[in-house]
Parts: structure tokens; C-alpha cells; sequence
């Protein structure tokens, strides 16, 4: 099921003017950095199953303060310029939104089997693109449809239960 779905994340992601899907500049590197950083904190919550849920989410939180200040020394990046409505609407997204989403994907990844978690957490792609779909001008090709089917059936597969031998 992992390799349906890594084969379904490959044709979503596939750009035929570029080839493989390769970072081509300074954002597709830090998405493709959170997102390693993502899989490794997911990793490391399995390993370290004498930690507290708390314990486990705040060291979430605290590496990707760490790493996002680095990342803002590093590359110079100037603060954005937003009103103090969108700022309080931020930090209340980021307390209550993230911090649930944290708390529930800790709880989740140390609950599951590991095949069955990385499989969800492609899940993501098939999510994005129907988002994109719904709230932007973007629309859904061949592509989208096929990768997500396959990231979709390999879900299943993991997640229906297995006979017992």
C-alpha cells in the first residue's frame, strides 16, 4: 500500500516541463525541508513512546520555532507587514488550530501502525488539491485524479484489517 501511494504522490507531483518533481527555487526547498522535518518528528514521536503526549507535541513546537528562526536569520527574511487584525487572527489559528492538529497528529502517528500512518499522511496531497480545487481557479487534471485514486485505494488497503494466520 506504501508504494501505491508513494507511486500515486509521484504522478500527482509529476510536471512534465521539469521532469522529476525537483525543487526549482528557494520555496519548494522549505516545503520540501518541512516536510522532511515532518516525517522525522513523525518518526521520532514512534521511537520515543515513553514520552508524554505534551512532552512530545511541545518538542514539535519548539523545533519548528528553532528552525524557523534559523531559516529567517539565514535568508535575511524581513517581517511581513499585517494588520493587527490578521496578527491576532494568526496567533489564534496557531493556539488553538495547530496546537490541536499537533496534540491530535502526536496522539494519532503513536496509536497506529507505522504503514498505516505514513500512507494518511499522503492523504495530505489528495486534501491539497481538492482545496486548491475549491478555492482557487485551479482545476483538477488527469493527473490529480489518478495519483489521489491511488493514494485513495492504497488508504484502504491499509487500513482494512488484515486476516489473522
Amino acid at each position: 500500500s506504501l508504494g501505491l501511494a508513494m507511486t500515486g504522490a509521484m504522478v500527482m507531483l509529476w510536471n512534465p516541463a521539469i521532469g522529476l518533481p525537483w525543487p526549482q527555487g528557494q520555496a519548494d526547498w522549505l516545503a520540501l525541508s518541512s516536510g522532511f522535518t515532518f516525517a522525522a518528528s513523525n518518526v521520532l514521536v514512534r521511537k520515543v513512546d515513553k514520552a508524554s503526549l505534551a512532552a512530545k507535541s511541545l518538542s514539535v513546537w519548539l523545533g519548528v520555532v528553532i528552525i524557523a528562526a534559523a531559516l529567517i536569520i539565514f535568508l535575511r527574511l524581513p517581517p511581513p507587514m499585517v494588520s493587527v487584525t490578521v496578527f491576532i487572527a494568526t496567533v489564534m489559528l496557531g493556539i488553538f488550530g495547530i496546537m490541536l492538529m499537533t496534540l491530535l497528529v502526536q496522539y494519532g502517528v503513536t496509536h497506529m501502525p507505522v504503514h498505516r500512518s505514513a500512507v494518511i499522511m499522503l492523504f495530505e496531497l489528495v486534501v491539497g488539491a481538492i482545496s486548491q480545487q475549491l478555492l482557487t481557479n485551479e482545476h483538477m487534471g488527469i493527473a490529480e485524479w489518478l495519483g489521489g485514486g491511488a493514494i485513495l485505494i492504497a488508504a484502504y488497503l491499509s487500513a482494512r484489517p488484515t486476516p489473522s494466520v
